[in-house]
């Protein structure tokens, strides 16, 4: 008999998995539209701020199909969900269309409700190591974009800049400024970035975090 009861919980317990599973999917199945239909919302805008707004959008509507595919883990939400909240504030600030701001609250709700379904069911990772302000991070490139090693798990938002280094000069190894670095995209550890025309010159390799 108690093998018999340890069995039903184990398939009660699977069962409950699936379920969340399920939901947590449809969830994400529903902001992926709702992120669609805000894409569309500014194409169709003459606002100047149309096209950025709409690229940003494009961006979390791949990263949301990446996680629909199995491709990307549960914080991948968490990072979709800052930069929507992100393109959001550009959108109020300039004016950008109030069914782009429905759509986009529309998808957040979801997403959130997602994240809780895969809190609850202990769809854990470990959290990145936050990068301490003022020190120096790495920039990289893969798949024809720069970006740095730190994100939001140390504080770094969209649209916040980073001051670019140089090669360290003389015996102490010091760095002086050479450009900066706009930050485009974040995740929970790295950074999508655009370099200016000056870092760009300098051929930089090295960004220092915000001093905050």
């Amino acid at each position: 008999m108690r093998t018999h009861a340890g069995v039903a919980v184990a398939l009660t317990l699977l069962s409950t998995a699936a379920i969340a599973q399920d939901s947590q999917l449809e969830a994400v199945k529903r902001a992926r539209d709702h992120v669609d239909q805000a894409r569309k919302a500014v194409i169709m805008s003459s606002d100047e701020c149309a096209l950025e707004l709409a690229g940003g959008i494009g961006h979390q509507a791949e990263k949301l199909d990446k996680f629909l595919a199995g491709k990307q883990p549960v914080p991948s939400l968490e990072d979709v969900v800052t930069n929507l909240k992100a393109a959001q504030t550009i959108a109020a600030k300039d004016n950008c269309g109030i069914r782009f701001s429905a759509e986009v609250a529309d998808a957040l709700t979801e997403l959130d409700n997602a994240i809780h379904l895969a809190v609850k069911k202990g769809s854990t990772t470990p959290a990145a190591q936050a990068v301490a302000p003022g020190s120096a991070v790495e920039l990289f490139t893969e798949a024809g974009s720069t970006f740095v090693r730190a994100g939001s798990s140390s504080g770094l938002n969209v649209g916040d800049k980073l001051q670019l280094l140089s090669n360290p000069i003389g015996r102490n190894g010091d760095r002086r400024v050479v450009g900066s670095a706009s930050l485009l995209e974040v995740w929970n550890d790295k950074s999508r970035v655009e370099i200016d025309a000056a870092g760009k010159k300098a051929k930089a390799k090295v960004a220092r975090m915000p001093s905050k």
